[in-house]
């Protein structure tokens, strides 16, 4: 794994109220988001980037890396595919858009040469074991092929971000924090926030420490120490430091 890498997963444009519209002001604004998201890795020192390659997030911020080398030379892109023909459904505009971007890519990675019933899951499986960052287009649907994602790169330990389409709200999830929730009280932090999509909340949450929105009903002997609602509803600051293990990079394969 190279420790200056991040893969990309999210949701197909079908999961977003504006569909298949990409002229629609939300996919605009949420493309915007993913611009400003991947400079600030691209200025911390990240310079691999892989993208899964499927219609929505996956070709996005493929396109958005391809614009950015001329202001980052030294950033790459890599497409990790499942299979060879994944997109011969697509619209012919989508095709297209896909085939101009495997041209300019800097490595083709097939996962497998035809479709298998888990290519798709391998596919999601190789983008994390080979990234040390994770940035996802999640809305919280946790059986979804990028919930799935998400979870396996928690399993992993690895520095998440989330940015919900709709919201186009962020959480960060550095993965030094992953590593202490992983240990002790951390084993019993599962699910999803349903209204910011944030990954790591106890089931036994009363509210997201994220949005501050309430997730369940409080006991009546609680009710009295809760925190004011426009006191719960201000994010809480996450501390930005992360550690990296120094570690080499996995053999790459070109097409």
């Amino acid at each position: 794994m190279n420790q200056n890498s991040c893969a990309f997963t999210g949701h197909r444009p079908k999961s977003f109220p504006w569909k298949y519209n990409e002229a629609a002001p939300e996919c605009i604004l949420l493309k915007d988001v993913l611009n400003a998201q991947i400079i600030k890795l691209a200025d911390r020192g990240v310079t691999e980037f892989l993208s899964g390659m499927a219609l929505g997030v996956d070709l996005w911020s493929a396109q958005i890396v391809l614009g950015l080398q001329e202001k980052y030379p030294a950033i790459r892109l890599h497409c990790i595919l499942p299979c060879e023909g994944q997109e011969a459904k697509w619209p012919a505009a989508a095709q297209e858009q896909y085939h101009a971007i495997l041209k300019q890519a800097s490595n083709v990675v097939y996962v497998s040469r035809k479709y298998t019933s888990n290519c798709m899951l391998e596919r999601n499986h190789y983008l994390v074991d080979h990234a040390s960052i994770l940035l996802a287009g999640y809305n919280g649907t946790q059986r979804s092929g990028t919930g799935a994602t998400v979870r396996y790169a928690q399993k992993q330990g690895r520095e998440i971000f989330i940015i919900v389409p709709v919201s186009r709200t962020i959480t960060h999830l550095p993965n030094e924090i992953r590593n202490k929730l992983q240990e002790g009280r951390g084993q019993s932090m599962t699910g999803h926030c349903p209204y910011c999509g944030n990954a790591i909340l106890s089931k036994h949450s009363n509210f997201c420490f994220e949005c501050g929105r309430q997730l369940r009903e409080i006991p009546l002997e609680d009710a009295a120490v809760i925190a004011p609602e426009e006191e719960r509803h201000k994010p809480m600051p996450v501390r930005e430091k992360v550690v990296f293990i120094q570690s080499g990079i996995v053999g790459q394969h070109s097409e």
